[in-house]
């Protein structure tokens, strides 16, 4: 999923004054969670850590077996939605606990709405992230940690298959205009 349209599905949930699906959306793109893994979180697996930096746990993951592992994201918006967030609901509380289906379905609405592909699912996040952080960074390395990648050749079919689907450029005149549009309408 190209970055543009991931900052409009984003949007497009704010203003639908989802909050929930706005912020596991965007910290499953920045840190490449695996569609399991972002919507098994609950409050009490975020923490702030200094001004802009969030600290998520990530419980039974496909590569950590049995014990937890980690991440860090530095994002002033997820640390400032994580505060709201945290404010009214329970650590035991998931943070979407309407589960993956609806959570598909309410992404392929925002795609709708965005007159997107519907090709897009939540795993799209994990490899249009991945890839935009690559095509950024230039770092196969720093992508696997992230990732949190065991091996160089599974990263690369990730890399190599999104590569083609994830540059803005790709996407219609319409489409990219349509998404500056409703990441404007936030910014109002």
């Amino acid at each position: 999923m190209p970055w543009l349209i991931a900052r409009g599905v984003v949007a497009a949930a704010l203003l639908d004054e989802d909050l929930p699906f706005a912020f596991l959306t965007l910290l499953a793109y920045r840190r490449f969670l695996r569609t399991n893994e972002f919507l098994s979180l609950t409050y009490g697996d975020i923490a702030s850590f200094a001004a802009k930096t969030l600290i998520v746990t990530l419980r039974n993951t496909k590569t950590s077996g049995t014990f937890d592992e980690s991440v860090s994201v530095e994002d002033e918006f997820l640390v400032r939605w994580n505060k709201k967030l945290q404010a009214t609901n329970s650590a035991e509380v998931l943070i979407y606990p309407e589960g993956a289906s609806q959570y598909n379905s309410k992404l392929q609405s925002y795609l709708q709405l965005l007159r997107v592909s519907d090709k897009y699912t939540p795993y799209s996040l994990r490899r249009g992230g991945a890839t935009r952080f690559y095509m950024c960074s230039r770092s196969l390395d720093q992508t696997m940690v992230i990732g949190r990648w065991r091996d160089q050749r599974t990263c690369r079919i990730y890399l190599d298959e999104a590569k083609g689907m994830v540059t803005a450029s790709s996407l219609p005149l319409s489409v990219r205009r349509r998404c500056r549009k409703v990441i404007k309408l936030l910014l109002k």
